[in-house]
């Protein structure tokens, strides 16, 4: 769980970075590009993540059947990861692409959730994850306005 917490940092520090001047860093280039890179890996590792629970999954805790399909997790979980980085090559507003990120990460949660009422993954675990979806929502909707 501390390891969730800690990828919120990078969400909360490009927010705030425009904000006192910050706009590149050493090695790292500009700040926002960095953010858009950090960003569609942790949108396609959660995603990923979800697509295994579903596959390693026939059956949760309490015996009830799978909560979603595979082949239905499978879709979305593309559709998800995709759908950012279609906005960002296609149009490439950067307002556009945060908040389809913010849109895209509440998704994702709302699937924890669903495993999580369904005992498939701990509710301690889904509770971290409110709470870090929480932050990074924010933190993306700050970071739209400042660029």
């Amino acid at each position: 769980m501390p390891l969730t917490m800690l990828g919120c940092f990078p969400f909360i520090f490009a927010a705030l970075a425009p904000y006192f001047g910050i706009f590149t860093l050493p090695i790292i280039g500009e700040v926002k590009n960095a953010m858009v890179l950090y960003s569609l890996a942790i949108v396609s590792f959660m995603a990923g993540v979800q697509w295994g629970v579903s596959l390693t999954q026939t059956t949760d805790n309490s015996g009830s059947i799978k909560p979603i399909s595979p082949s239905a997790l499978m879709l979305a979980s593309n559709f998800m990861v995709l759908t950012p980085w279609l906005i960002l090559v296609s149009t490439g507003p950067y307002i556009l692409f945060f908040f389809t990120l913010a849109v895209t990460f509440i998704l994702l949660m709302l699937v924890d959730y669903r495993f999580a009422n369904r005992n498939i993954v701990s509710h301690d675990y889904c509770r971290v994850r409110i709470i870090a979806t929480a932050i990074v929502v924010i933190s993306l909707i700050v970071l739209a306005f400042s660029v």
